[in-house]
C-alpha cells in the first residue's frame, strides 16, 4: 500500500511547479488518510530497496514464509478479506504492480494471473488496477510528451525572435557606420 501510494503520488504530481507544495499536499493526503507522512515514505522505501536484485521466484518464496516487506505483506492478504482491519485497495494493487515491474516481470494480464493465482489475491481487481495502471501511465507519457514539444517550440519560437532582434540591431549598426546611408564621415581624410 505505501509503495503504492508513494509512487501514485511521486508519478503524478511530479510536474507541480512547487516542491514545497508537493511536500504539503504528500501530508495533507497521508494525514487525511490517518497515517504518518514519514512512515508512508520509510515503509515504501524500504519495498523498493528489498525488490532490488531480487527475481519473481524471490517474491513468491517471500509471500509463502512470510517474511520481509513484501513477504509479510503478501502473506496476510493471501488469508483472506479482511485480515487485521485490513482491506484490498487501488493502492496496495497498484503496489503489487511496481513490485512486479521492480523484480522484472512484465505488466501482462498472463503474468497478473500467474501472480494472482500464486499469491492467492483477487484477480478481477488486481486486473482492473493494471489495466488502469497503464492506461493512466500511457497518457501521463503522452501528456509529458506533449508538455515537452510545447517547450521546444516555445524555445524555437525565442530563439528566431532574438534572432531576428540581433539581425536588426547588426543592421542598425552597420548603417550608423555606413557614410553612403547617412552614418558617420569617414575619419581617415
Amino acid at each position: 500500500f505505501a509503495l503504492g501510494l508513494d509512487d501514485v503520488f511521486v508519478e503524478f504530481l511530479r510536474f507541480y511547479p512547487s516542491e514545497q507544495e508537493r511536500d504539503a499536499l504528500y501530508a495533507a493526503v497521508t494525514h487525511a488518510l490517518r497515517f504518518e507522512t514519514e512512515q508512508i515514505r520509510a515503509d515504501a522505501a524500504a519495498v523498493r530497496a528489498w525488490c532490488l536484485g531480487k527475481t519473481e521466484q524471490d517474491v513468491f518464496d517471500a509471500a509463502q514464509a512470510g517474511v520481509g516487506p513484501v513477504g509479510t505483506a503478501l502473506a496476510q492478504a493471501a488469508r483472506g478479506f479482511p485480515v487485521d482491519d485490513w482491506f484490498y485497495s487501488r493502492l496496495f494493487g497498484v503496489g503489487l504492480i511496481r513490485v512486479m515491474a521492480a523484480v522484472g516481470v512484465e505488466l501482462t494480464v498472463t503474468d497478473m494471473e500467474r501472480w494472482t493465482d500464486t499469491l492467492q489475491l483477487p484477480k478481477n481487481k488486481l486486473a482492473i488496477e493494471m489495466a488502469t495502471y497503464i492506461s493512466t501511465t500511457e497518457r501521463l507519457k503522452q501528456a509529458e510528451q506533449m508538455f515537452a514539444e510545447i517547450a521546444a517550440r516555445d524555445a524555437r519560437k525565442t530563439a528566431e525572435r532574438l534572432a531576428e532582434k540581433a539581425k536588426a540591431a547588426k543592421a542598425a549598426a552597420d548603417a550608423l557606420e555606413d557614410p553612403a546611408a547617412g552614418g558617420p564621415p569617414d575619419r581617415g581624410d
